[in-house]
């Protein structure tokens, strides 16, 4: 038996803007705009900490689930990303241990 399968479907900017528009919370709204720029699992954001963002460098390290090599990423220069990066920086605490 032949199973086509079809391509996915993704959401377009303006569908993107609205979801996030709709988020009242700082915090949530700096989670699903992180989880949206960088293409992250569930699981990838729930290692996110804030040790994590180094704001002098504009950078996120982030911990990849597939293959489990970390790497950093550029946070984008523009204002309301900036933002939600700094955000965020300030909602969820640093922990003392984590598994690299």
């Amino acid at each position: 038996m032949i199973v086509k399968s079809s391509l996915p479907s993704y959401l377009t900017q303006r569908q993107v803007r609205q979801f996030l528009a709709v988020i009242t919370s700082p915090r949530d709204r700096a989670l699903f705009t992180t989880i949206y720029l960088y293409g992250l699992r569930v699981s990838e954001a729930c290692w996110l900490d804030r040790g994590d963002l180094d704001l002098d460098r504009s950078k996120i390290r982030i911990l990849r689930a597939k293959n489990g090599i970390p790497g950093e990423k550029p946070i984008p220069t523009a204002s309301t990303e900036r933002n939600v990066a700094e955000s965020a920086a300030h909602v969820r605490p640093v922990t003392a241990a984590r598994k690299s």
